[in-house]
């Protein structure tokens, strides 16, 4: 995940290295919608039932702080593969 991130040059986001704090409020919205997208990049990543335990994340950053306090420092989690229950784990 972290890779996809870098990628994307997204991880920022979970990193809060690009966190808004005196922001007008267009601004804000533009930080708020890309963030929402980063949430939604992990949530698709993983199990329908492992991601309705982490819906109340207000941001990137904390939903990625929870993943990381669930799964351990490295970051990595289950994600499914196929339309078997099969997991391989990714950071």
């Amino acid at each position: 995940m972290v890779i996809a991130l870098k990628i994307k040059d997204k991880l920022c986001f979970i990193n809060r290295k690009c966190e808004i704090l005196d922001a007008d409020l267009a601004t804000y919205m533009k930080w708020l919608i890309v963030d929402n997208m980063v949430i939604l990049w992990i949530l698709n990543c993983l199990s329908k039932e492992l991601a309705k335990s982490f819906l109340n994340a207000t941001s990137a950053h904390q939903f990625w702080k929870e993943i990381r306090k669930r799964f351990g420092e490295s970051g990595t989690f289950p994600l499914p593969i196929g339309k078997e229950d099969k997991y391989f784990y990714s950071n």
